[in-house]
C-alpha cells in the first residue's frame, strides 16, 4: 500500500506546488518507500523508484555515494512530456547496503547532478552538483549537512550563470551526472557542456570544465571557482569516410579523468547519430595555465585557469551514450559500466550492460578499453528488436565498495536509469534501480601475479590461449576459444598466455590420455579451466572457483570451461586430472613469460 502520510510528510516538507500531478508523481516515488528486490525478474534489480509509465513522466539521472556512516544515498530526477514542475533532484537513502531504499529528500532547483562528498568535510556532509534547471542553465551546487535528508537553500549556490543579453553566441550550460573529481592537485574539476545559439542537441555543445577548491570552508563561494574557455566540437577531427555516416556529429556529458602521470582529461560522449558509430568517445585534454593552488585566502584562492584541446578519438564501447569513468586505486587500472553497441542495425542499443576496462583514459597505454564482463542482458522474452526499442539498463553512475581490511575494495555498486518491464521504451525509464557487483577482482586476472612453473607429461601441447580463428581449444576438434572472460581476456588477445591443450573426449572415444605435472618455480597464482566435474580434486589442492570468469567455445552449444585459481608456493607440484566418461579434461593456464 502507498505510504500516504509520508507522501504527506514529503509534501510538507518541501512544498514545491498543490497541483494534483505533482501530488500523484509524489506517491508514484513514494510508493516503493521500502522497495526491496525487483519481482518478476532474474536480473537480481532492487528497485530505488518507480514512475507509473503512461502519463509522460520518467526517471533519469541517477547517482550513488557511499557515506561515512555507511548509509548509501542515490539520487535522481523527473524528466517527460508530463513533467511541468520545478526540476528537482530526489534523494534516497539504504541503511542495510542496498537491499531496500526510503525517499529521503528533495534538492530543489537541482538537476543533472552527481553525489560526492569530500575527504576533509564532516561525516555527514554531501554535495550534489550540476544545474539548476532541465535546459540550458546555471551551474549550482548544493550541499547537505545531515546526510541527505535535507538539502537547504541556504546551502546551495550558482557558480556561474549566464546572460543572454550579454551573451549573443550562447546559452546557457547542460550535463548528466558524471563525476566529480578531486584531482593529485587538491581541486575539485567538473565537466559540462555550454550551450550554442540556435540550440541543436547533440552538435550545439562546446565542452566545458569547473574548477573549485575541495576545502569544504570556500566550495560554496563561487568565487573560488573557474571555468574553462568553451571548446565547440569540430568535424576536422573525425576520419573523412565518418563525415556522411554522422548525420548530428557532436560531443556531450564529459566525465574529467586524472591519467597516471597527473594529466587531466574531459572524455565525452560521442554523439554520432544514427550511431552507426557508436563505439567511440572523444578525449580532450585540460591544459591547466595555472597550477599554483598553495595561495587560500578568499581573494587570491583561484582556480588554475584551464583551457581544452582535442586530444584523440578513443576506441570505447558505449561511447555512444553517457558513461562515469573511475580509476581504482589499488590496481591503477580504469574502469566504466557501458552500454557496447554490437549491432550495426540499432541505432542506439542500451539493452546491455558490461563492465569495461583501460589502463589509461584515453588508451594512450597498453591498449584500448575493452569490455570484460556482462552485467545486464535482458530477460523479458522481447524479441531482439523489441529489447533495443523498450528495455535500456543506462545512464549509469557507480562506485567501488566494501573495502577489506587493508582498504582495497572488492566490490562495484551501480545505479541504473533503468526502462524495463513496462517502460513506453528504451528511453523514457520507468525505474531507478541498484545492483552490485561483488569480487570484481576475480575479473583481474594479472600475469604479474602468477607463479612460474614447470609443465611436464605426454599427450597435450603447449598452445597460445586467445580468441577466434586459429585458437583452438581441442587437439582433436576444431572448436575456438570464442570468449574469454576479464583481464584474462585482454591480455590473450595480446598473446601473452598458453594452455595444455588436451584431445576432447566424446561419446565412444577413447579415454583421454593426457598427463600434464605442474611445478610451480615461483610464489604466485596458479589457474586451470574445466568444467567443474573434478570437484574433489579442486577442493583437496586449495583450487577456489571465480564465480565471474569463463572460458567458452565453439562448439554446437557454445560450452563454457570454469576457472579456477590457487596460491602456490616454490616446490609445490601436482598432476591435472583428466575426466573419465566427458568431454572436457583439466587443462593449465599460464602466462607464455612464466612457463618454462
Amino acid at each position: 500500500a502507498v505510504d500516504i502520510q509520508l507522501a504527506r510528510m514529503a509534501i510538507v516538507s518541501f512544498p514545491l506546488g498543490n497541483k494534483p500531478a505533482l501530488f500523484l508523481s509524489l506517491v508514484c516515488v513514494v510508493h516503493h518507500a521500502n522497495s526491496l528486490l525487483l519481482r518478476d525478474s532474474l536480473l537480481g534489480l532492487t528497485e530505488i523508484a518507480w514512475h507509473v509509465e503512461n502519463v509522460g513522466v520518467y526517471l533519469g539521472s541517477p547517482s550513488i555515494i557511499r557515506m561515512p556512516n555507511g548509509n548509501l544515498l542515490a539520487s535522481g530526477d523527473h524528466f517527460g512530456s508530463g513533467f511541468h514542475e520545478t526540476p528537482n533532484c530526489s534523494v534516497f537513502v539504504s541503511t542495510d547496503n542496498g537491499v531496500s531504499w526510503t525517499f529521503s529528500s528533495w534538492a530543489v532547483s537541482q538537476y543533472w547532478s552527481n553525489l560526492f562528498v569530500l575527504p576533509q568535510d564532516a561525516p555527514h556532509a554531501v554535495y550534489l552538483i550540476g544545474t539548476d534547471s532541465d535546459g540550458p542553465s546555471q551551474i549550482k551546487i548544493a550541499r547537505s549537512s545531515d546526510g541527505g535528508a535535507t538539502f537547504l537553500s541556504n546551502e546551495s549556490t550558482v557558480i556561474f550563470s549566464f546572460n543572454e543579453t550579454d551573451d549573443a553566441a550562447h546559452h546557457g550550460f547542460e550535463t548528466g551526472p558524471t563525476p566529480a573529481l578531486v584531482a593529485s592537485d587538491g581541486r575539485l574539476y567538473r565537466a559540462l557542456e555550454r550551450c550554442q545559439k540556435p540550440m541543436k542537441w547533440g552538435k550545439g555543445y562546446e565542452a566545458v570544465v569547473v574548477s573549485g577548491p575541495s576545502d569544504p570552508t570556500n566550495v560554496l563561494n563561487a568565487s573560488h571557482w573557474s571555468l574553462s574557455a568553451s571548446l565547440p566540437f569540430n568535424t576536422s577531427w573525425l576520419p573523412e569516410d565518418w563525415l556522411s555516416k554522422c548525420e548530428n556529429p557532436g560531443y556531450l556529458e564529459g566525465n574529467v579523468v586524472e591519467a597516471p602521470d597527473g594529466t587531466l582529461y574531459d572524455i565525452l560522449r560521442f554523439n554520432s547519430e544514427p550511431n552507426v558509430l557508436g563505439n567511440w568517445a572523444i578525449a580532450l585534454k585540460i591544459n591547466i595555465v595555472n597550477s599554483n593552488t598553495t595561495v587560500t585566502t578568499s581573494t587570491s584562492d583561484r582556480a588554475p585557469a584551464m583551457h581544452l584541446t582535442f586530444h584523440k578519438l578513443v576506441p570505447f564501447p558505449g561511447g555512444h551514450t553517457k558513461f562515469v569513468i573511475r580509476r581504482d586505486a589499488h590496481s591503477g587500472l580504469y574502469f566504466s559500466l557501458v552500454n557496447p553497441n554490437n549491432n550495426i542495425e540499432y541505432t542506439d542499443q542500451r539493452n546491455i550492460l558490461s563492465l569495461s576496462m583501460a589502463k589509461h583514459p584515453s588508451g594512450d597505454v597498453g591498449g584500448n578499453w575493452t569490455v570484460i564482463y556482462t552485467l545486464l542482458m535482458d530477460d523479458t522474452g522481447f524479441s531482439a528488436d523489441d529489447s533495443v526499442r523498450y528495455t535500456g539498463f543506462h545512464y549509469v553512475d557507480w562506485q567501488f565498495d566494501n573495502p577489506d581490511a587493508s582498504g582495497v575494495h572488492q566490490d562495484i555498486i551501480y545505479a541504473i536509469r533503468t526502462a524495463y518491464r513496462g517502460a513506453e521504451s528504451y528511453h523514457n525509464s520507468n525505474r531507478l534501480t541498484f545492483k552490485r557487483l561483488s569480487n570484481f577482482r576475480q575479473l583481474l586476472v594479472d600475469e604479474n601475479d602468477t607463479a612460474a612453473v614447470h609443465v611436464t607429461g605426454s599427450n597435450f601441447q603447449i598452445s597460445p590461449f586467445c580468441t577466434g580463428s586459429g585458437c583452438l581449444a581441442f587437439t582433436n576438434r576444431d572448436y575456438v576459444w570464442t570468449d574469454i572472460g576479464g583481464y584474462l581476456g585482454v591480455q590473450a588477445s595480446e598473446g601473452r598466455w598458453s594452455f595444455t591443450r588436451i584431445a576432447g573426449q566424446g561419446t565412444g572415444e577413447p579415454a583421454n590420455n593426457a598427463s600434464i605435472s605442474v611445478a610451480v618455480q615461483s610464489a604466485g597464482s596458479v589457474y586451470v579451466i574445466n568444467d567443474g566435474i573434478e570437484a574433489d580434486w579442486l577442493i583437496d589442492n586449495n583450487f577456489s572457483l571465480l564465480p565471474l570468469m569463463q572460458a567458452c567455445y565453439r562448439d554446437t552449444k557454445h560450452s563454457c570451461l570454469s576457472v579456477f585459481r590457487k596460491e602456490a608456493k616454490v616446490g609445490d607440484t601436482f598432476t591435472l586430472p583428466q575426466k573419465k566418461g566427458g568431454f572436457a579434461g583439466t587443462m593449465a593456464l599460464v602466462p607464455r613469460a612464466k612457463l618454462t
